[in-house]
């Protein structure tokens, strides 16, 4: 879990849960990097990516003994959500103060390029093929009276994404083949950060 902060006194910490037990296991010093926000993982879990707003950078921190190893600059304001390409080697960050997406190359340690979007971009998914990035707030599938669209997954078959509606504590879910809206889910209160998990249901 990533400690933002509040205005007045910026986080930066990362904290880890034991699931098993529901206590926390320990925490994560990112030192100079404050405002932690948007998480991924890289393959093999042994290894994340967070972002740093203040720092306008990606950090890059070795998860088994909690130290940080690197960073690649996202050359936007606020980078504020994270995406990574199932290879684990480009990263995508949504640049809340300049409405634009940074595409960034993880073994360079730079961004390859910033695309201007739209005001207030939030979430952002990347397709399982490589091919799409869906951000939240763009109207390439719109949600009709929904204010506030935030996180943004999709499936691993590439079929429905789903967007978190922070306004209305819904979940949107949206067909991929032809951008409609596919229905809704009801969240808890100011629904924000989605992921997809392959696991089985539970009763």
């Amino acid at each position: 879990m990533s400690n933002y902060g509040t205005r007045e006194r910026p986080g930066n910490s990362i904290t880890v849960i034991d699931l098993s037990r529901l206590t926390v296991a320990r925490t994560i010093d990112l030192g100079e990097y404050r405002r932690p926000h948007g998480m991924a993982f890289f393959p093999g879990d042994t290894s994340l990516a967070v972002t740093s707003e203040v720092s306008r950078a990606v950090v890059l921190v070795d998860f088994r003994d909690g130290r940080v190893i690197g960073t690649v600059p996202t050359n936007g304001r606020a980078s504020h959500m994270l995406a990574m390409s199932a290879a684990g080697d480009e990263l995508f960050t949504t640049n809340i103060v300049d409405g634009s997406i940074s595409r960034l190359d993880v073994a360079k340690r730079e961004a390859k390029r910033v695309i201007p979007v739209a005001k207030f971009v939030e979430g952002i998914a990347t397709s399982p093929d490589g091919k799409r990035v869906w951000v939240g707030i763009v109207a390439t599938a719109e949600v009709p009276g929904s204010p506030s669209p935030e996180g943004v997954t999709t499936s691993p078959d590439g079929r429905w994404a789903f967007v978190t509606l922070q306004g209305r504590n819904l979940v949107a879910t949206i067909d991929l083949q032809n951008g409609g809206i596919a229905g809704y889910a009801p969240t808890g209160t100011w629904s924000d950060g989605i992921a997809y998990s392959t696991l089985e249901r539970r009763p």
